[in-house]
């Protein structure tokens, strides 16, 4: 500020009479001024505000503009085909138009194809054309979900009524943010860094899990229980050391089996001072004597610092007990003083590696997660419009299993399939099908066009894009709303999904193919 306030000069006091009157004097006049002084500074204040204020005005202006010029270039890059009619040609269709295509006629006027057909254009609304939405008028609607639950970090909805409810009869295992071990209570969610874990039933078949001087016999090696000299997966020091000291090192251990499909898990530290480049080797027999179902895993290169390793195994008849080898050698080779770190042991009946379940004495099981929030307006009818949407990222699968389920509402739910490759939304008549990778994150939007109680239109968009649209088919017509809506199973508890599921909305509309790509 160039206005500057003038402190007084004098004090009056009438402990000095004689200079009382003239100091009073002066102090007036200074009073005086020093309030033109602080009209002068308020003025320059208010300026001030006034050009920071047409500086954030600039700058929301100029941040609409580039928003606007993004969304034109994401218009343009959506544009699927020019304008042309459809022919036949040699029996096959070609030229067809597919739902959810979007196509301009010569006079620049963007249409979206409401329902695959191989009829020339006609630019008129109706059956097979309507006017498409504008991207700056439809993209309103993503800022106002019914419902929105982040589940990063926890329960909380950012919208929403009514109650979360998690429960879980059992204790359980997670990494948290840190990379930590952490053990969670009975009826404690667990979020790891990908957002809350979802888990279904599984047991450790393996007992003393974090102790490998028990059970497990060794060969050109030696195993040292709690080893002090490094911090576990725990941030304690229980993990046991394994010291090479000759050719083909490896533990072995034998352990009973309930399932032809097996999964194990165990986390293994390479102290960098190894001299050489060694491996982990898997191998499991059904039992000692039936050679011919050894199964070799190849060879997994060891990296440095701690690192969870699995192998999942397929026998042939279920087996009484399972024989499983950890070689940690260069082919058949030892390196003598090599050293490593073994951690929490997992032998489980699923075709891939659930979160870690310590032993002792005998076996552990997990319960299933099961977390359910109110339906009472967060979801509309059955056949009201609506769009659901969620990020789920599996474990993997073993039957099929259900990323959100709605009470009452048939078909009115995600899945994973049970072939392990697929996402599956379900309605009356089958199932819209989306192959993908499903272990790694996607966004699925479940979105429900038309208000009607006999038939409706089901969309399904992939990380934004259309995989296909069914209409006409028949939705659960019940009034009731649905008590609760479940997220990673199925209402009755039976399809439970092993995933981490986060940023789970439901909006009481049908957003529209933009609105879908850019929430």
């Amino acid at each position: 500020m160039s206005t500057q306030i003038t402190p007084f000069s004098t004090t009056p006091s009438r402990l000095n009479p004689a200079t009382f009157s003239s100091d009073r004097d002066i102090r007036l006049a200074e009073e005086n001024s020093r309030i033109v002084q602080m009209n002068a500074q308020a003025n320059e204040n208010n300026a001030a505000v006034t050009t920071t204020n047409s500086d954030a005005l600039s700058a929301t202006n100029s941040a609409l503009s580039a928003t606007l010029s993004s969304l034109s270039a994401q218009g343009s890059a959506n544009y699927q085909g020019a304008w042309v009619a459809s022919r036949v040609v040699n029996g096959v269709v070609l030229n067809g138009y597919i739902a959810g295509q979007t196509v301009s006629d010569t006079n620049g006027i963007r249409w979206l194809c409401k329902l695959t057909h191989t009829t020339s254009q006609t630019a008129v609304q109706g059956t097979y054309w309507t006017i498409a939405i504008p991207y700056v008028g439809a993209i309103g609607n993503i800022n106002s979900p019914l419902l929105d639950m982040p589940l990063k970090n926890s329960l909380a909805m950012k919208a929403g009524v009514g109650s979360v409810t998690f429960t879980r009869a059992s204790t359980a295992t997670y990494i948290d943010r840190h990379g930590i071990l952490k053990r969670a209570a009975i009826d404690e969610p667990r979020f790891e860094k990908e957002g809350y874990l979802n888990e279904g039933i599984s047991t450790n078949l393996l007992t003393y899990s974090e102790d490998f001087s028990i059970s497990w016999a060794t060969s050109m090696c030696t195993v040292t229980a709690n080893s002090i000299d490094i911090t576990d997966p725990y941030g304690t020091n229980v993990a046991d050391k394994i010291k090479v000291t000759g050719n083909d090192p490896y533990i072995v251990r034998n352990d009973a089996s309930r399932d032809k499909t097996v999964t194990y898990s165990v986390w293994i530290y390479k102290n960098p001072s190894n001299t050489g480049s060694p491996y982990m080797e898997f191998y499991s027999w059904r039992d000692l004597s039936s050679s011919n179902e050894v199964a070799f895993s190849g060879k997994i290169l060891l990296l440095s610092g701690w690192n969870r390793y699995s192998f999942t195994r397929s026998f042939v008849t279920t087996p009484s007990n399972i024989t499983t080898r950890l070689d940690f050698s260069e082919g058949s080779l030892g390196i003598n003083g090599d050293i490593f770190y073994v951690f929490g042991a997992q032998l489980e009946p699923l075709p891939f590696a659930s979160s870690y379940m310590p032993t002792v004495a005998s076996a552990v099981s997990r319960a299933a997660d099961r977390l359910k929030v109110t339906g009472i307006g967060n979801i509309g009818l059955g056949w009201h419009s609506k769009t659901i949407s969620v990020d789920s990222k599996a474990l993997g699968v073993k039957e099929d299993s259900r990323i959100f389920d709605i009470e009452n509402f048939n078909y009115n739910m995600i899945r994973y399939g049970a072939v392990g490759t697929r996402i599956e939304a379900f309605y009356s008549a089958g199932a819209i099908l989306a192959p993908t990778d499903i272990k790694q994150k996607h966004r699925i939007a479940y979105v429900l066009g038309l208000d009607n109680i006999v038939s409706n239109d089901l969309s399904v968009y992939l990380d934004g894009m259309h995989i296909q649209t069914n209409t006409n088919t028949i939705f659960n017509v019940n009034s009731n709303a649905p008590a609760y809506i479940h997220i990673g199973e199925s209402a009755g508890g039976t399809e439970v999904c092993f995933a981490h599921i986060t940023d789970f909305r439901i909006y009481d509309k049908a957003l529209t193919a933009q609105e879908v790509a850019l929430a």
